[in-house]
Parts: C-alpha cells; structure tokens; sequence
C-alpha cells in the first residue's frame, strides 16, 4: 500500500530574506541644489505589503543632521520610507514636534514629499539640499540610514556624509 503526501506550494516556499542594504550613497550636486540618494538592497524591497497594524514589509528611514543616534532633537530632517504605501512618495519630516497624524510614526510636520525610481534592488531619489536642512554654512552634512521590516529595525544601521562644500587639503 502507497500513500502520497501532498504539500501545497505555498507551505513549503521559503521565507523571503530579510533586507539588507548592500551599498548606499548621498551625493550632493551643486548645480542642480539636490542630494541624489541610492540605495543598493540584497533584494528588491516590498513596500506595498502591510500588516495588520499598517505596518511595511520592508522599510527605511534617513536622520539627517547627526551622526549621534541618542538626540533626535539634533536631526534636521527624517527622510522616511515608511510612508511609501500610502503616498507613492518618499516623505521628509521635520524631527520634532510630532505630527499627531498615526502615518507620521510619531516624527513631525512633512517638508516636502519626493518621487523615486525603483529597479529591482535599486532605489534611487534626489531632495532639495534646503529641504534635508535649513543650515547653510556646512560644508559636511551627517546621516544615519536604518532599515526596517515591518516597523522594527532590522539591526542595519549606516553612519555618511553628504559633502556640500569640496574637501581641501591645506
């Protein structure tokens, strides 16, 4: 006597990766006043997929203006890529007062919101220098990229730079 097990497909594929940021850079272009941002991922992201909270499957944010994770009162600006399901934009929030809005995820009122481009793993967009700061004597602007899977942060955190003003040796 035979028996067969059957297994639906969907009980047995794997589960998805979690995301990790392969490369990443911020560069500013001076003639055109932007910071071109690129984001290499280990896979294409989800950022249509939510959970039962609103939460997205995969996500990031952008602290802009420090390199000191404790003070987010020091931030000039949160780039956050968690609002990408509900807008179709990448949204740029001022750090404080909160926004009392449940999509601002407790950060404050919106700068300015921006379209991206999406090609597999790659996520590219540009901000107006003047929305990612008001600050204009800088010649180094600090950063602080973190990934997110389903509201929590993945464990990937990545400290740069924006350089503004060209490096010169004495």
């Amino acid at each position: 006597m035979a028996f067969a097990l059957l297994v639906p497909v969907q009980a047995v594929a794997a589960k998805q990766s979690t995301l990790a940021i392969k490369s990443q850079s911020a560069i500013y272009k001076p003639s055109a006043g932007v910071v071109a941002f690129r984001i290499v991922f280990n896979r294409p992201p989800d950022f249509s997929t939510t959970d039962e909270l609103g939460r997205q499957a995969d996500s990031f944010q952008y602290f802009v203006g420090s390199d000191l994770p404790q003070n987010a009162l020091i931030f000039d600006s949160i780039i956050r890529g968690d609002e990408i399901h509900s807008t179709g934009l990448i949204t740029i929030r001022n750090a404080f007062p909160a926004d009392p809005l449940p999509s601002s995820g407790g950060w404050g009122t919106i700068r300015a919101q921006v379209p991206f481009t999406l090609r597999g793993s790659v996520l590219q967009f540009s901000v107006p220098l003047s929305v990612l700061t008001d600050r204009t004597d800088v010649s180094v602007i600090p950063y602080q990229l973190e990934g997110y899977e389903f509201g929590s942060w993945n464990g990937v955190t990545i400290i740069d730079y924006i350089h503004v003003k060209p490096y010169r040796s004495n």
